[in-house]
């Protein structure tokens, strides 16, 4: 905005790549390692993004994305009546203008706005949102990797790392430092976020990996550069809801039993006038519930279980077939055994006989 030093997110916005059409859903748990009864999990990897998670972005076309701060707010807020703007600085105001008064998603009956979660003067964290990651961590226990899969990640941000560190390690009352960083490769779209923390994955739960065959649990705290789960592809999957994405996780370490949470921080809505605002939401009270509530699964079974999602190659009504049939004498055309015979791993989630 001329004459007005607008304060812009890490992360650069460019068009998602398109990829070929590629008919089947993701595959991943048709070949998933089952769970022994009541195994706790060997250890958790918690994914952060900075910007969309523990701060608040806009999109802005093709530019970085605005920061939701005091100093955008206060200059939005200035300008209100549009007077001397050019049309482009009027749709960076009107977005601003916007996510003041925008109800928080899913407040369950609380009276949080988007300005709650506004970040001081000149910097790029919210304190609160700083503190929930806390909390988060906290939850997670002591076998627990907290990972930057942030631009953050890139060397010359380091500073700007080590104050964030610090930052939470105030809410934690103790050290905190990030236990590894995803490697640093060019990202443009969220595909290419996803598929470096599959890359992650696969090394480190893979058969190669440390923790291969062990119960591992992932949790993403991730914005994807402000994108909706609207198609997009990441490599020959199509990635059009949170449960897709997750399951592309699971197929990047197909043999070892890992269980995959996404918090999506996005949200969407258009103004009066018809405008798009695309918010990197930050970590809203609700995300944080969803997080907590992953985490608190005491045991891998727990969570296999839990997670209807990620069974979406069975359906709902084969399952209960199974359950049902599993019980008496059946032969090998019965549809229980159909469906066992196509998903071996299913056996683990039926009821044993007894003599």
């Amino acid at each position: 905005i001329a004459g007005h030093p607008i304060w812009r997110l890490v992360q650069l916005q460019t068009s998602v790549d398109s990829f070929p059409s590629f008919p089947a859903r993701a595959r991943a748990l048709k070949r998933m390692a089952p769970f022994a009864d009541d195994v706790g999990f060997s250890h958790t990897y918690i994914f952060v993004d900075v910007d969309g998670v523990l701060n608040v972005g806009i999109r802005d076309r093709d530019d970085a994305p605005l920061l939701f701060n005091e100093t955008n707010r206060n200059f939005a807020l200035s300008k209100r009546d549009f007077r001397t703007l050019a049309r482009s600085d009027e749709e960076c105001v009107r977005k601003l203008l916007s996510l003041i008064d925008r109800a928080l998603p899913m407040a369950q009956g609380k009276k949080g706005t988007y300005a709650d979660l506004v970040c001081p003067h000149n910097t790029h964290i919210s304190e609160l949102l700083a503190g929930r990651l806390a909390e988060i961590v906290r939850a997670a226990g002591p076998n627990t990797s907290v990972v930057l899969s942030s631009n953050w990640r890139k060397p010359a941000h380091a500073d700007r790392v080590r104050q964030l560190e610090a930052q939470v390690a105030r809410h934690m009352g103790g050290d905190f430092a990030f236990a590894g960083r995803t490697e640093v490769l060019e990202e443009k779209c969220a595909a290419d976020r996803l598929k470096c923390i599959g890359d992650f994955v696969e090394a480190n739960c893979g058969p190669k990996g440390q923790w291969a065959s062990r119960p591992v649990r992932l949790l993403l705290l991730e914005d994807f550069f402000i994108t909706p789960m609207d198609g997009w592809w990441c490599g020959h999957r199509r990635i059009d809801t949170v449960a897709a994405a997750e399951s592309y996780l699971l197929s990047r370490a197909p043999d070892t039993p890992i269980v995959a949470k996404l918090i999506h921080t996005y949200d969407e809505w258009r103004t009066d006038q018809g405008l798009r605002v695309q918010v990197g939401a930050g970590l809203s009270e609700h995300f944080v519930r969803d997080a907590l509530s992953f985490l608190s699964r005491p045991s891998a079974r727990d969570d296999a279980t839990g997670l209807s999602d990620q069974m979406s190659l069975v359906s709902e009504k084969a399952l209960m077939v199974a359950r049902a049939s599993s019980g008496r004498s059946f032969g090998a055309g019965t549809t229980a055994n159909r469906v066992i015979a196509m998903v071996p791993w299913l056996s683990t989630y039926l009821p044993r006989k007894t003599h």
